[in-house]
């Protein structure tokens, strides 16, 4: 029985090279992607920043305005509506208002209030980093501030404790373009549903490749075509019917944000986007998941292996587009790669509709990438079932 069973094992050398080099692969790749995520001296990288300073009168502000421009190389803007209008066409990825809610005098050491206006894809751990930033910078500068403005003689006489940063601590509030436009402040899971939403379709690997390889072997595939039935024809019935599975697919993965996710103590889905654009990015996102399933399976030799390479190959491209890993936590050197990954454009596009993108060129892009994969896909699935006839 032994020997049997290796002889099995033996006979699908495809699905048992891939037992190995899988895994192999993914232990690499999640290496690199974790490298930086795992390292206490990273330094999260910062996009782009617009600063403004509403109260120029303030010697503080000034001062503190200029040392973040020179920290962070901002661009410094005098109009707040323009600098608003970069971050929504996405030339900027953070902007930063200073401004006081007291005093304002030239020689008076006004409060600061610091308002960080940041897209709705900028990474957390960024938006932290700053604001970290922000206030170190504020405590090291507000000890001469203090000094400076007394007399000679309080000067002399000041206090080690008045010298303390955290007695005039940087107001800071923090707001998404989410919520500049008029949304509630969104949580976890409106980031959460469009990764693992794009994840999910693509998954439709699995069924659609077990399915076709099963017809393939038992002779259905071979009987359709000597009753006239082509390729194309096959090909289409597959997309649809496994396109619609897509569909549902995302309806309940909608229902499961906005009726489940609250009964775990947790915000709701919010569904203030653009539905239009989530139908268009759905069905390209589909497209490109069929294609992918039906080339794998027009190669595929049994269904163990379609399924075995279908779901490792799921997995590896997920991990790669920023789905299982933010793209955020990746070096610099590996979050390029998300470009390559079909499912790190369908993460990217699907995430700026799901927080309330109105520019449909901030995603149509994407949606092109993954018809065109998918179309390519198609097509070398009839370009391989033609050879096997």
């Amino acid at each position: 029985m032994l020997v049997k069973d290796w002889r099995c094992l033996l006979h699908d050398r495809h699905g048992l090279a891939a037992l190995f080099i899988m895994p192999a692969l993914f232990i690499l790749i999640m290496s690199l992607v974790m490298q930086e995520a795992m390292s206490y001296d990273a330094v999260p990288q910062m996009p782009a920043i617009g600063i403004i300073n509403r109260t120029p009168d303030a010697s503080g502000h000034r001062q503190m305005t200029k040392r973040l421009q020179a920290d962070l190389s901002a661009g410094l803007f005098t109009d707040q509506a323009a600098l608003l209008a970069a971050l929504e066409a996405k030339r900027i990825g953070i902007a930063i208002v200073l401004s006081s809610p007291g005093s304002t005098d030239a020689e008076a050491i006004a409060p600061l209030r610091v308002d960080l206006l940041v897209d709705d894809m900028t990474p957390v751990p960024v938006v932290n980093a700053l604001r970290s930033r922000i206030e170190q910078g504020w405590g090291q500068q507000l000890p001469k501030l203090l000094i400076a403005n007394a007399d000679p003689m309080a000067r002399a006489l000041l206090p080690p404790s008045m010298l303390d940063p955290t007695l005039i601590k940087a107001q800071i509030q923090i707001k998404s373009l989410y919520e500049i436009k008029g949304h509630t402040h969104f949580g976890a899971v409106q980031r959460v549903v469009p990764a693992w939403l794009a994840f999910g379709i693509f998954f439709i690997v699995l069924p659609l490749s077990a399915v076709f390889v099963q017809e393939r072997q038992l002779g259905t595939l071979s009987r359709l075509q000597t009753m006239g039935v082509g390729n194309s024809s096959v090909i289409l019935a597959k997309a649809l019917c496994f396109g619609s599975v897509n569909g549902l697919q995302v309806l309940v993965m909608l229902l499961v944000g906005v009726l489940l996710v609250p009964l775990l103590g947790m915000q709701a889905l919010s569904l203030h986007f653009d539905w239009p654009a989530l139908g268009l990015m759905t069905a390209a996102t589909s497209l490109a998941a069929l294609g992918l399933a039906l080339a794998l399976s027009a190669w595929a030799h049994s269904v163990e292996q379609a399924s075995l390479i279908g779901g490792a190959l799921n997995v590896m491209l997920a991990a790669i587009g920023g789905i299982m890993v933010p793209k955020a936590v990746m070096p610099l050197s590996l979050q390029t790669m998300t470009a390559l990954s079909p499912l790190g454009w369908a993460n990217e596009g699907l995430a700026r509709i799901f927080l309330g993108e109105q520019e449909w060129s901030h995603w149509l892009g994407d949606a092109a990438r993954l018809s065109v994969f998918g179309i390519g896909m198609l097509l070398l699935a009839a370009w391989q079932l033609r050879r096997q006839r």
